[in-house]
C-alpha cells in the first residue's frame, strides 16, 4: 500500500510540474506577442581589438536601406533570420546573431572578420584572412597591416 502512495504521489507531483511549465509557457507567450520592437542595439563584438571594419551606424544603414520593419513591429513578427541573412552578405562579416528580449529591444550583435593581409591588385582594395577568405575592404577602413601591391 505505501509503494502505491509514494507513486501517486510521485505522479501528481510531476503532473503539477508539467502544468506549471505549459501555463508558463503560454503566459509567456501572450505576454511576448502583446509587446512591440521600442529600441535597437546594435554590437560589434570585437570592433576594438581587430580595427573597425563593421560600425553600428553601417549595420543601421543596412538595416534602414533593406526595408525590414524593426521598431513599432510585434516581437514575434520581427523577421530576425531575414535581418541575419541581409547583414551577413556583407564580406567582413563573419557571424550574426539577432535577437528580441522580452522588454522589446532587439539585439544584433555581429563579429567581424580578422583580416591578415590587405591586397591591392588592378585598382581593386580587399582583405585576406588567415583562412584564405577573400573580401573587398568597406569603404573608409584603415586597418595596419601589411600591404601586397599587384
Amino acid at each position: 500500500m505505501r509503494k502505491y502512495l509514494r507513486y501517486a504521489l510521485l505522479t501528481l507531483l510531476w503532473g503539477a510540474v508539467a502544468a506549471y511549465v505549459v501555463y508558463a509557457g503560454t503566459a509567456a507567450g501572450r505576454l511576448r506577442a502583446g509587446k512591440k520592437v521600442g529600441r535597437v542595439e546594435i554590437e560589434v563584438v570585437d570592433s576594438s581589438s581587430m580595427g573597425y571594419l563593421v560600425s553600428g551606424r553601417m549595420v543601421r544603414g543596412w538595416i534602414a536601406h533593406s526595408g525590414i520593419k524593426t521598431k513599432g513591429t510585434a516581437v514575434d513578427k520581427v523577421p530576425l533570420t531575414q535581418i541575419e541573412e541581409m547583414i551577413a552578405r556583407n564580406g567582413f562579416v563573419e557571424r550574426v546573431d539577432a535577437y528580441v528580449t522580452y522588454d522589446g529591444v532587439l539585439h544584433v550583435d555581429i563579429s567581424q572578420r580578422r583580416p591578415l593581409v590587405r591586397l591591392l591588385v588592378d585598382g581593386v582594395d580587399s582583405y585576406v584572412t588567415p583562412e584564405g577568405y577573400v573580401f573587398a575592404a568597406p569603404r573608409a577602413s584603415s586597418l595596419y597591416l601589411s600591404l601586397i601591391h599587384i
